[in-house]
């Protein structure tokens, strides 16, 4: 069970339905992919093993791997968008990172009616 934030931040790691998908889609499917292709490659050009055997033994091992790196997967990506889009700790959710303007300070005398 996924914790609801950091411990020690306090950072939501939680976002709006369909966030987490590119770390399954891209990260999670794509290391599969990887790990596939590579332990095909070792298999078939190193051992030269029949095809039959090759193809069971790469891929048995991908679905145990991807439920267990789905976790890391939106680890990795959660830690990705936090390098790239920082968003602040003032604890508020609504997308802008927490970054809000402050409202517009009062016109200063000079500039009142159009004049300086």
């Amino acid at each position: 069970m996924p914790l609801d934030g950091c411990p020690h931040c306090g950072y939501a790691y939680e976002r709006e339905p369909g966030y987490f998908l590119i770390s399954i889609w891209a990260i999670n499917y794509g290391a599969g992919a990887l790990i596939g292709l590579l332990i095909y490659l070792v298999l078939d050009f190193w051992f030269k093993l029949p095809i039959e055997i090759v193809l069971l033994l790469t891929l048995l091992p991908l679905p145990v791997f991807n439920f267990w790196f789905a976790r890391h997967s939106k680890a990795f990506y959660l830690a990705f968008d936090l390098f790239w889009d920082p968003h602040g700790q003032s604890g508020d959710d609504d997308g802008d990172g927490g970054t809000q303007q402050s409202p517009r300070s009062p016109a200063s005398p000079e500039t009142v009616g159009g004049e300086k």
